[in-house]
């Protein structure tokens, strides 16, 4: 998912992995280990499937042919949120990373090895954020991501494929109202424990359009239509037993909600960053790691930014000063590409890019408008939903109205970024060419978000009639930004700054503070780290796509790095790197061969 960013282009204007071995064990021929690993990763797979009805939902449409055995799964939202659940979690997530620790890394296949790698890192930092120390920490109702935006936008995008997924849609809207009870009373205690930390205020105007709509709800009628497309012969008594769900659970739940955070919004709340809490500044630095995928310290991965953030604020000096007639088209946004819709962007992008990026099957799809009641009260610009692993319905794309004109570049680079070369495009080659279900399952946010921001600029060498120059300005300053919001982050979760600290910092680029910025860190201070992997995921990718130009020279193919990152797929930095050294020095041996 990609959000739309409140700082816009013209400043406002328009690990390695652990190898374990116990000694005194026996050795095992390669083969019987590789087998123990599968075995291990198709029961944590079925397990997952198994212990939460919409993950079963959303990643397969058969899931029989998966093992899962669908009497098992309990159809609602999924897990509560007390204490005892939570910590039966922690433990089950310990036991999970000990079992694979258990297993002997160095006899794996490489493929194998780069699975077992990525989930290591994945459990690893699952069980630090879940520790006992941690694990009050995190907010379930985030401003840009809380649970009160995505359930809405969960059950507007609902697929339904039979009867069956009607009467499981109907049982899961039942629920709405029970696990917003939970995520409630969790929120309670939280604020019991002084560890509060929410924009009410978003919170509560988002919960009292839910309420306005009433049963006019655009999510319901969503739904309605998904039943209508079935043509089941009791269509209209499904919908009739939907709406009953819907008023008796989900605006109920909504209304509670709404009843409750006012309720919390006298008491205890920290308007500040992580740092104001006891242990904030150790949770950040937990999330940070999670969330670059990087294991550099907090003032190394700051210097790393802030070196990128210098190269490309150069770079529009540069660009500036050599192209003034590029300079005025980037400024005042003249820069207008040739589509009047979505799909005639990518089909445009599909066949443009077929000489930088391999092969995937035909890839059906089909794109709507974001929900009209989300596109108006959400910062979402565009997002793709991820679609099953033996998907045989149409990928499904969703663009905000509200993002823009059509033709500007910020709609087409965001279209790119959910689209082709985009997410659509990267979980269709993932899921063609990655083995591991349970791999394409782990696309870490940092790989994820950091190829989709990477895509959506080099989309943009596509558009053969616009100014190249000023194209080339408005990605430097996007990533620009992007860096920007990223020390920010930093600034106010691990450092404490106020709005005027934070402001302080942007003057040095040339921003003013007023509403504009205040706003900006009230986002940044409710929702921690959520840039990161826009931002670091991207820096990481650029960096090792221009060392791969430097050292291979004319060997170097954007094919062929193109292809290194897709077969990535989930990887964290160190991986990442490792993947792309591996890439360079067999380009180069060629090289010196030929």
């Amino acid at each position: 998912m990609r959000f739309s960013k409140r700082l816009c282009a013209a400043a406002l204007a328009a690990v390695l992995a652990v190898t374990t071995g116990c000694t005194s064990a026996p050795q095992q021929p390669a083969g019987k280990e590789n087998a123990r690993f599968d075995e291990y990763l198709e029961k944590e797979f079925v397990e997952t499937v198994e212990s939460d009805y919409t993950t079963m939902h959303v990643f397969l449409e058969h899931p029989e042919a998966y093992g899962v055995d669908r009497s098992k799964v309990t159809v609602g939202l999924g897990s509560r949120f007390d204490s005892e659940t939570i910590a039966e979690s922690a433990e089950e997530l310990s036991a999970t990373l000990d079992e694979l620790l258990s297993i002997d890394r160095a006899k794996l296949t490489a493929d194998r090895q780069q699975t077992y790698d990525i989930l290591q890192r994945s459990l690893e930092m699952d069980a630090a954020l879940s520790s006992e120390k941690l694990r009050d920490y995190g907010w379930l109702f985030e401003s840009m991501t809380g649970l009160h935006y995505s359930i809405p936008t969960m059950l507007a995008d609902w697929t339904l494929r039979d009867e069956q997924d009607v009467r499981d849609l109907i049982t899961v809207v039942q629920d709405v109202r029970p696990y917003l009870a939970s995520a409630v009373e969790y929120t309670r205690g939280q604020q019991e424990k002084g560890l509060l930390m929410l924009d009410f205020d978003s919170i509560l105007d988002y919960c009292a359009s839910v309420l306005e709509a009433g049963g006019d709800s655009a999510v319901l009628a969503a739904m309605c239509e998904s039943i209508d497309a079935l043509g089941l012969a009791d269509g209209q008594t499904y919908k009739e037993q939907l709406r009953a769900a819907f008023t008796d659970s989900f605006l109920t739940g909504y209304q509670e909600l709404y009843d409750a955070m006012q309720e919390m919004s006298g008491g205890q709340n920290n308007t500040l960053g992580l740092a104001a809490f006891p242990n904030g500044r150790e949770y950040y630095e937990q999330l940070l790691r999670s969330e670059s995928g990087m294991d550099m310290t907090i003032e190394k991965l700051r210097d790393w930014v802030t070196d990128a953030l210098d190269e490309h604020v150069s770079n529009l000096d540069v660009l500036a000063a050599k192209h003034p007639a590029a300079l005025w088209a980037f400024y005042y946004g003249d820069m207008d590409t040739p589509y009047t819709s979505y799909e005639e962007m990518l089909e445009a992008i599909r066949a443009a890019m077929t000489a930088d990026f391999p092969e995937i099957g035909d890839v059906e799809y089909v794109i709507f408008n974001v929900n009209e009641e989300i596109a108006s009260d959400s910062g979402v610009a565009a997002y793709f939903n991820i679609p099953a692993l033996d998907a045989t319905t149409p990928r499904q794309l969703r663009v905000n109205p509200n993002l823009g004109d059509i033709q500007s570049v910020n709609v087409y680079t965001t279209v790119a970024h959910e689209g082709f070369p985009g997410h659509m495009y990267q979980y269709a080659y993932m899921y063609e060419n990655i083995g591991s279900p349970v791999r394409c399952m782990l696309n870490a946010s940092s790989y994820a978000e950091g190829y989709a921001i990477y895509a959506g600029y080099e989309a943009m060498r596509y558009l053969e009639d616009a100014n190249e120059y000023a194209l080339e300005m408005y990605r430097e300053n996007d990533a620009a930004i992007y860096c920007l919001l990223v020390l920010a982050d930093i600034g106010i979760h691990y450092d404490g700054w106020t709005a005027e600290e934070m402001g302080e910092f942007f003057s040095e680029y040339g921003f003013e503070f007023g509403d504009a910025l205040e706003d900006q860190y009230y986002q940044l201070q409710a929702n921690p780290c959520a840039f990161v992997p826009y931002c670091v995921g991207y820096e990481q990718i650029r960096t090792l796509k221009e060392q791969a130009q430097k050292k291979m020279g004319s060997a170097f193919t954007e094919m062929g790095f193109n292809t290194v990152l897709l077969d990535s797929a989930g990887a964290h930095y160190a991986l990442l790197e490792q993947n792309v050294q591996d890439y360079i020095k067999s380009g180069s041996a060629e090289k010196k061969a030929a």
